[in-house]
């Protein structure tokens, strides 16, 4: 073990692990300092994660067997952040097989930055056809979904709307623009995948069984969000379930399947000439594609520039990322041929 611990404090410096030992028992605990401030900060406000603050791996493991005992069990925090670490939850997967602690080190600084490519649930890259965005998810395989949903999502929900109840109510708002759309066959992609409550074993929305009708009286019976605001969200939860049962897990889908980071814009930041105080900030592009934006843009310079989409389009946006339109069936009007989509997308309006 002090060969080990000594490898790390040379290679990561002297504060790079901590240890902890057990009097009584034979255990110990070692946190394993991971310095994230290499991350953007716009993509660690995104991911909640603290740039400033290391992420903290603490293997709680025997003394006298180190190599030899148990796997060690594993925790992923940031000290501020302990009881809402969601990414902690995540990185805690990828870890049984790297027990030394340099090459735990190694593969921590390795993964974080592309969390945003792997399931939440399996670990396996993604399957999204367009790719990997911004915001770590859940991936589009059944299974995934069944774990998802039926493991806790609720909080998750409860914390978006005591947070970003605005941030919700666009949500919301972009799901019903695409379901009430004349194109929604076309546009409202993806289709809801939503355990039935009642039978956790079946999907009650389907996207392989597509019935738009019964999504949107769901979302009817969803609570204002304004009102949720004003009580207990438990209490709120309660009467969404009286009025449809699918109410709250269809919530919850909109909330959690969104892969975009956006904030309400303070009115310090908003534009003026807009004349709406409904002004928010979006960001889409996953980490290496942000980082070879800035690259491009230290060489060649940037243009703001306005480009406008329908309110209906949003909700795909929001989960497919951008597509050049031009030449398929999601061209509506004479369009060009999108190369802007190559480059950094942040959308206020």
């Amino acid at each position: 073990m002090e060969a080990d611990l000594t490898a790390v404090r040379e290679i990561y410096g002297p504060n790079a692990v901590s240890l902890r030992e057990y009097g009584a028992i034979d255990d110990v605990d070692i946190d394993l300092h991971i310095d994230v401030s290499f991350l953007d900060e716009e993509i660690a406000v995104a991911w909640d994660v603290i740039r400033t603050e290391p992420i903290i791996v603490r293997l709680h493991c025997s003394l006298t067997q180190y190599l030899n005992g148990p796997v060690p069990t594993v925790d992923v925090f940031q000290i501020s952040t302990k009881e809402r670490f969601g990414l902690g939850h995540q990185l805690k997967k990828c870890y049984c097989s790297h027990f030394h602690c340099s090459q735990t080190i190694e593969f921590a600084e390795q993964r974080i930055p592309v969390l945003n490519e792997y399931c939440v649930v399996c670990d396996e890259p993604h399957v999204f056809q367009n790719g990997p965005m911004l915001r770590p998810t859940v991936c589009e395989r059944e299974l995934c979904v069944f774990a998802f949903q039926t493991l806790g999502v609720m909080n998750e929900a409860a914390d978006e709307i005591a947070t970003g109840a605005q941030v919700v109510d666009l949500l919301v708002s972009m799901c019903r623009s695409a379901l009430e759309s004349p194109r929604k066959v076309v546009i409202f992609e993806p289709y809801p995948s939503v355990v039935d409550p009642d039978d956790p074993q079946v999907l009650a929305f389907n996207p392989r069984k597509k019935n738009y009708d019964r999504v949107m009286k769901a979302l009817d019976s969803i609570t204002s969000i304004r009102e949720m605001t004003q009580a207990p969200y438990l209490e709120i939860k309660k009467q969404m379930d009286k009025q449809d049962p699918l109410a709250h897990p269809l919530l919850q889908w909109v909330i959690s399947s969104n892969r975009s980071h956006i904030v309400k814009l303070p009115v310090n930041r908003q534009l003026k000439f807009m004349h709406t105080p409904h002004q928010f900030l979006l960001l889409s592009s996953p980490p290496a594609k942000e980082s070879n934006f800035r690259a491009a843009k230290n060489l060649y310079g940037s243009t703001f520039a306005f480009h406008g989409s329908h309110i209906e389009n949003w909700h795909s946006i929001l989960r497919n990322g951008l597509v050049v339109a031009s030449n398929t069936r999601l061209q509506v009007n004479n369009r060009y041929k999108g190369s802007y989509l190559t480059h950094r997308y942040k959308v206020t309006y």
